[in-house]
């Protein structure tokens, strides 16, 4: 018998999977069977900032997003994938820095609902296409898009879909773990023990991980965002004037009161176009 088939034993009756970075989720999935994997819903995370940004937009009135990965050559085609008789906005990030002729950056803070409402977004974002390209590769049925903003929204339209299992993939800081997505992972994974729909022998040591990470800033947000601000990704973005988006996308300090709690209520989940084009598309729940 096989050593990967002893790996793959140690974890199949693990339903709540969560990985720290890119690598991990990599180095985990192959253990798992491709009929696991086609009931497990993946659910990215990458709060500082891209997809509390996108939340934020889906949350404006953003019909759905296109993610598309950022060109070596650093030449930005704004032009729209599909749907070519639809409005666009076009937005993305270098280096934290909004890319050239763009209309919309990758901050919440710049999320302007009237700009937004009806239209389609082409967002470049490295970690983005990224993620979404890895959970169609592995087979994945669809992905989720997950912040601080709307952990419970997410979990609850899971559960209503059905899917066997779930698996939370952290974005993380240059393909090693960061706070922030960690410990968003693992209210999540608390908020699924709390309903009752998984207990702790069901989670992967990721899962655990994650979960304890959370567990040190319940009902502490104020502290977590104290914490952020001496770690890796804020650091980064502080260094280039953007340290507002750190509170703004842990609490919504800084944003518009109904645009948050429109948040909270906001899904985004892949799905595909009438081309077989994948799209985020947002919904209200």
């Amino acid at each position: 018998m096989s050593p990967n088939h002893f790996v793959s034993n140690s974890l199949k009756d693990c339903t709540v999977f969560a990985s720290l970075s890119p690598p991990d989720f990599l180095a985990k999935v192959k253990y798992v069977g491709s009929e696991a994997r086609s009931k497990t819903a993946i659910i990215g995370i990458d709060v500082l900032r891209m997809t509390t940004t996108m939340i934020a937009a889906g949350a404006a009135g953003a019909n759905g997003i296109f993610l598309a990965e950022k060109p070596v050559t650093g030449v930005y085609d704004l032009t729209a994938p599909i749907y070519s008789d639809l409005p666009w906005v076009y937005g993305g990030e270098l280096n934290g820095l909004p890319i050239p002729e763009a209309q919309l950056d990758n901050s919440p803070l710049s999320i302007h609902p009237p700009a937004l409402k009806g239209k389609f977004i082409k967002h470049y974002s490295t970690n983005g296409a990224k993620t979404q390209a890895t959970a169609l590769d592995v087979g994945a049925p669809t992905l989720f898009l997950m912040s601080m903003a709307n952990i419970e929204a997410t979990v609850a339209t899971i559960l209503l879909q059905g899917f066997q299992s779930v698996w939370f993939l952290c974005a993380g800081f240059y393909n090693s773990s960061c706070l922030e997505d960690t410990v968003c992972a693992g209210v999540a994974i608390q908020h699924l023990l709390d309903l009752g729909v998984a207990v702790n022998a069901q989670l992967d040591d990721g899962a655990k991980i994650a979960r304890n990470a959370a567990e040190c800033y319940r009902g502490k947000s104020d502290r977590l965002v104290k914490d952020l601000h001496d770690s890796q990704v804020a650091k980064l973005l502080c260094n280039i004037g953007h340290c507002a988006d750190v509170a703004a996308c842990i609490t919504g300090e800084g944003m518009p009161t109904d645009l948050w709690n429109r948040m909270t209520h906001t899904v985004i989940q892949l799905q595909r176009s009438d081309n077989g084009t994948p799209l985020l598309v947002p919904t209200t729940v």
